[in-house]
């Protein structure tokens, strides 16, 4: 694991990662990788993101260890959001001032619902 940061906590279950930056910018762990200040809290599992983030307007990274197949779609408090995908997998996106939770899916069908 790598943290970038003065608090954060990684607990793993059978199916997922729990990642939470308190103070801190990224953490990176076998399973996931974020880039994106804290406070932010997240579950990790296969081919879904989902979290709640809180504080400042800032951009934040996600990349999954193994990329799901098709595109990914994101729903922040409920509302389809537009995501950016690098070709090495990194999705991003604007997380604006005050708290949200967002909810990240890939489609395997490759098309928006």
């Amino acid at each position: 694991m790598v943290f970038d940061g003065r608090v954060g906590l990684v607990r793993r279950a059978p199916q997922a990662v729990m990642v939470q930056i308190l103070e801190g910018d990224a953490i990176e762990t076998d399973e996931v990788s974020v880039r994106c200040s804290g406070p932010l809290s997240l579950s990790a599992e296969k081919g879904r993101v989902t979290g709640t983030g809180e504080g400042p307007s800032r951009s934040c990274r996600f990349r999954l260890a193994t990329r799901p197949p098709g595109t990914p779609r994101l729903a922040m408090d409920g509302r389809q959001t537009q995501v950016e995908v690098s070709a090495d997998g990194w999705v991003s996106f604007r997380l604006s001032e005050g708290r949200h939770e967002f909810e990240l899916i890939w489609d395997e069908t490759g098309k928006p619902e």
